[in-house]
């Protein structure tokens, strides 16, 4: 950590005025996440678990001081959408923006970042991840961290979630698609991706959701020396970076030759 850096940012963050943008949204910052888009840092998060919809925000942050540029934009998705909205992951391809919006089938929204008000996000491409066999075994997969580029494709280091309350278990996987539209799934999860988790099912604090059992949720992912640096969190009470070196991520994934177009 860089001395003297760190920064309050929540306190700090404005809202537009909206009826929708309560006490409660305005109050909860769940799955924060960092992202340079456009060669622009912005931070977003979702506003956590409540009826009757939960919502999402992206904010551009000063890069010296790390502390607001502007006020929060609120994401709009034009179409169908979750009543409980997390990890849309961000990327570029060429001068335009996307987000993953789901994994299987993978979901992917285009949007733009100019303006100063909500963000508008609609469908573009959507392709089969061929991942049945791995989500009967292991649960259904969702997003997580920012893909990252290595070459022609992009990889995704993602969560999936299985069992019941109050043994519900979210682990990491990865999976990969094509750097060029449509996005196609290049490789499909056939195992989860370990995250060392010397707690287990521990925790030295009171248990911040009852439903969970154990949790490893990969929030941001970077190749380097041949190795990839994966940041994640441990039963919602620690944070931890894990060393992996690519055979080992590339010893869960299969090749894809291409993903199957269902839009």
């Amino acid at each position: 950590v860089v001395s003297g850096s760190p920064a309050p940012l929540s306190d700090q963050i404005e809202y537009d005025v909206d009826p929708e943008c309560t006490d409660r949204v305005r109050g909860w910052f769940a799955d924060p996440r960092l992202i340079w888009l456009q060669g622009r840092l912005f931070c977003y998060w979702n506003s956590g678990w409540h009826e009757p919809q939960n919502e999402q925000f992206l904010i551009e942050l000063n890069v010296s001081s790390l502390r607001p540029k502007g006020r929060a934009r609120k994401l709009v998705l034009v179409g169908e959408r979750r009543a409980l909205e997390k990890n849309w992951s961000f990327f570029e391809s060429g001068t335009a923006c996307f987000a993953s919006y789901a994994v299987a089938p993978h979901r992917v929204l285009s949007f733009s970042l100019n303006g100063t008000g909500d963000i508008v996000f609609q469908d573009v491409h959507c392709t089969d991840l061929k991942a049945i066999g791995f989500q009967s075994k292991f649960g259904e997969l969702r997003g997580g961290a920012p893909p990252h580029q290595v070459g022609g494709e992009f990889y995704s280091f993602v969560h999936c979630l299985r069992g019941k309350v109050p043994d519900i278990v979210y682990s990491a996987a990865v999976f990969r698609f094509s750097a060029e539209p449509p996005f196609a799934p290049t490789g499909a999860p056939v195992g989860l991706l370990e995250l060392p988790n010397p707690f287990g099912t521990k925790r030295v604090h009171e248990n911040l959701n009852p439903a969970v059992e154990r949790v490893e949720y990969p929030c941001g992912a970077i190749l380097e020396d041949d190795h990839w640096f994966v940041s994640f969190g441990l039963n919602d009470e620690h944070a931890a970076i894990a060393v992996l070196t690519r055979k080992q991520v590339e010893t869960t994934l299969e090749s894809l030759s291409e993903g199957i177009s269902t839009a």
